[in-house]
């Protein structure tokens, strides 16, 4: 699970982020274009951010990916709620004796 969350963590944060941010700083450090394209390599640079973070188009409902995903983040999630209960159930155990 661990492996799982910190390889999405990567996908997002260098594959998805650092590429889109790349793009666009690409335009700003050319300076070239007017003040409506570069609210144009915006739109561009937050519309590649959400399809491929995963989150899909805009305006449109969430992917079949996003809804897997969310999904077994939660069963992370409860996993690890679990076995922070079960963890201290086990400590308390091991005091009483």
């Amino acid at each position: 699970m661990n492996h799982f969350v910190n390889q999405l963590q990567y996908y997002l944060l260098f594959e998805v982020l650092e590429c889109a941010w790349d793009k666009l700083n690409k335009f700003l450090q050319s300076g070239k274009g007017d003040l409506d394209q570069l609210l144009s390599e915006h739109d561009a640079y937050l519309r590649d951010i959400c399809i491929f973070g995963l989150i899909g188009p805009v305006g449109t409902d969430k992917t079949p990916l996003y809804s897997m995903v969310i999904r077994i983040l939660q069963n992370v999630l409860n996993f690890s709620q679990v076995y922070v209960r079960s963890s201290i159930q086990v400590c308390e155990r091991i005091v009483c004796l």
